[in-house]
């Protein structure tokens, strides 16, 4: 039947029929912007294929899940990082800049301990997911310690090292770069995921207790690879876990009217 033998009432419904998709992550039917300008427009959730902002977090979840990020480090967010000096403002500006620019460049987050080097990067990580980026997280002790076990089997470090990068992934979380690196199995696990990353063009997030002229002392083969693929945000503050233990226990003296138990 075409539009001339098609009474009036037909054609209104043929012209307003409505096409539906189907959720990602709940399965339930949902109405998708008309157009790409539309959808270009749309939250975040509407533009992965989502329903709901309910959906876009657990499928947002589900997929930092398979990145390899821990679980605690799952609830950091950019949005709920508390800059509790001023200093780190800038910090979490220069976060919020980074994952919004389509960055060439990655982040080496170097500094104290506990003054939120893991959590800016977890939250920028988690916000390149969102963006639809494929995104991994690998603790660099422990991915040491993995590539070790697994050569005394008798694996080829190579195969190792390719095996914890999925095909795709375009932003990787290195996180706790420390003095491993000068241990001989250390070394190479760690310059060789580096040197995959920088031919591969994969985004690099990396947090260290060392700052990046102390890994080039320590590696200078991983330190230079790093200073052409990162810049640098330093953290001189003070221990923030610290600084909320300190808090507690004020908490507590307050409570007890000023008696220490």
């Amino acid at each position: 039947m075409n539009d001339e033998t098609m009474s009036v009432p037909e054609q209104a419904q043929a012209t307003t029929e409505v096409i539906l998709e189907t959720c990602l992550e709940c399965r339930t039917s949902y109405t998708p912007p008309a157009d790409l300008a539309a959808l270009q427009d749309s939250p975040w959730f509407i533009q992965r294929g989502l329903c709901s902002e309910t959906c876009g977090e657990r499928w947002l979840d589900s997929k930092l899940k398979d990145s390899g990020l821990p679980v605690r480090y799952r609830r950091m967010t950019l949005a709920g990082f508390d800059p509790y000096v001023s200093t780190l403002r800038d910090k979490l500006y220069r976060a919020w800049t980074w994952v919004r620019s389509n960055p060439g460049v990655g982040l080496f987050l170097s500094g104290a301990v506990g003054s939120g080097k893991t959590h800016l990067a977890a939250g920028a990580m988690r916000e390149m997911c969102r963006r639809g980026l494929r995104t991994a997280y690998t603790h660099s002790f422990q991915f040491v310690a993995g590539c070790q076990a697994a050569t005394s089997q008798g694996r080829a470090l190579a195969d190792i090292v390719c095996a914890s990068l999925r095909d795709g992934v375009d932003v990787l979380v290195l996180d706790d770069l420390g003095a491993e690196i000068t241990e001989d199995v250390g070394y190479h696990s760690i310059a060789f995921l580096i040197e995959i990353c920088y031919a591969r063009d994969i985004n690099l997030i990396a947090t260290s207790n060392l700052s990046l002229g102390q890994v080039y002392e320590l590696c200078p083969r991983v330190g230079s690879r790093l200073a052409e693929m990162v810049d640098e945000l330093q953290f001189p503050e003070a221990d923030y876990r610290l600084q909320l233990a300190q808090r507690r226990e004020r908490q507590r003296e307050t409570v007890n009217g000023g008696r220490v138990n």
